[in-house]
């Protein structure tokens, strides 16, 4: 993720297997609450999200952010 909140990469996994996800499939999470929070740790913090239920195409998927 960059800094205005735009994946860079994302790595799905889809029974069980890796799948990269192409570049022009990578979605903006400034709007998420674990990216703002995140923004605002000092260095060397680490902020640890609860997991987080999303949709992609009506198939849910479970994130683990860190």
């Amino acid at each position: 993720m960059d800094q205005s909140g735009k994946e860079v990469v994302r790595v799905n996994f889809k029974q069980g297997e890796p799948e990269i996800v192409p570049e022009e499939k990578l979605q903006v999470q400034a709007k998420r609450y674990w990216f703002n929070d995140t923004l605002q740790l000092n260095q060397g913090e680490v902020f640890v999200s609860p997991l987080d239920l999303t949709l992609e195409a009506n198939d849910p998927l479970w994130h683990t952010r860190f």
